[in-house]
């Protein structure tokens, strides 16, 4: 049987109606749909695409109640695929440690603070806005020459 959309879809809702030879099918259809799809995104050798593949049909076995059927198969298929896929990159994710950790916080702390601005004792507001129009400032329009 080929492993378009309608024939993957008739194999699930056999599966989910109790045929338990259709729901062998569709997994059996799933392999090669799923290695491929695999192969295109993942870097690594042949043990951690059919380490996904497995992982991902024992997904759809465990999920397959979730499915709708009134929506496509293999979008719902691949969505599981793309999940399993960002597991393993995280379980595989390479840390790189800062080689210079204390050099680096020595350089954030060497920065200027930051001091709140304080307007000097005596000064009038309206003298400090230049370019602001007096009368907006007094105002508080906020409205002054671009």
């Amino acid at each position: 049987m080929g492993t378009t959309e309608a024939a993957l879809r008739d194999l699930m809702v056999a599966g989910l109606s109790g045929d338990a030879g259709a729901h062998a099918a569709l997994l059996r259809a799933l392999v090669p749909l799923l290695r491929g799809f695999y192969r295109r995104r993942v870097r690594g050798g042949d043990d951690d695409i059919e380490d996904l593949v497995q992982e991902t049909l024992m997904a759809v076995h465990t999920r397959r109640a979730t499915w709708d059927p009134d929506r496509p198969f293999t979008a719902w298929l691949f969505a599981i695929a793309r999940y399993k896929m960002v597991d393993q990159f995280r379980r595989h994710a390479r840390l790189s440690p800062i080689e210079d950790a204390a050099a680096i916080a020595a350089a954030v702390n060497r920065r200027p603070k930051r001091t709140p601005y304080r307007r000097p004792k005596g000064t009038p507001f309206v003298e400090r806005c230049d370019g602001y129009g007096g009368r907006a400032v007094r105002a508080g329009c906020g409205v002054g020459r671009a």
